[in-house]
Formats: structure tokens, sequence, C-alpha cells
């Protein structure tokens, strides 16, 4: 068996709308080479406190790994985000507007698996 390792390249947060305290300091990186053909796309984002995504939903729906510090998720139908720490995950549902990043406390690295493209349609949706 041969086990193939890509390095990804980190990039920008140019691919993604940000926002907070830090937005153009959030790192992308692709996990895993190119989308996969039934929809899978893994990154590895790195967020600098105080600093999320824009409203988004995904197709298929996506998870979130906190690989370290401390995140904020919040999705659709939730009165407050919930924090998440380092070595929890959070499962939203396809179709689900929703943004995750860090929180006002702390640094974070989420890793997350895309089922499906992005819509950032409602990124302009008003504050929650």
């Amino acid at each position: 068996m041969k086990i193939e390792v890509e390095h990804g390249e980190k990039r920008g947060s140019h691919h993604a709308p940000f926002e907070g305290s830090a937005p153009d300091e959030v790192e992308l990186t692709p996990l895993g080479g190119a989308p996969h053909p039934d929809g899978l796309h893994m990154l590895r984002v790195a967020f600098p406190k105080d600093t999320r995504t824009a409203r988004h939903s995904h197709q298929g729906g996506q998870l979130i790994y906190v690989g370290a510090g401390e995140a904020i998720v919040w999705a659709e139908g939730e009165a407050e985000p919930i924090r998440l720490a380092s070595g929890e995950a959070y499962w939203t549902q396809g179709g689900v507007v929703h943004w995750h990043g860090a929180s006002d406390q702390s640094e974070a690295v989420l890793f997350v698996a895309n089922l499906g493209p992005t819509d950032w349609s409602r990124a302009t949706d008003p504050e929650t």
C-alpha cells in the first residue's frame, strides 16, 4: 500500500469573506488537494482572536473540528453562538446558514470538511 502525502499551500482570506478584528490575517490551507468528485473539500482555517466567517451554507453540510484554541459557531435557529473548546466538533446540516471562527478570548484553528459547494449569498444578511 502506498501512502501519498500532500502539503497544503497557505492562502489568504481572499477566497471567502471574513469579519471581526483581523479578517485579513485568516489563513486557509487546503487539505487533500482539489475537492473530491463527491464534493468533499477539507481545509485548515486559522482564525485570529475575535474573527469569523461571514454567514454562509454548504449544500451537503459541514463538519467543524477545533484543533486549537476556542471557537464560536452560530447556526440559524440558535439564539446564541456556541463556544467550542479544542478537541470538540460541530455538525451543520446542508443548507443551514451559519458562521464560525475564533472567540473573543482566543485564536482558533479549525479543520473543516465541506460537502458540496459553499453559498456566500447570505453573507450580507443582518448581524446575528
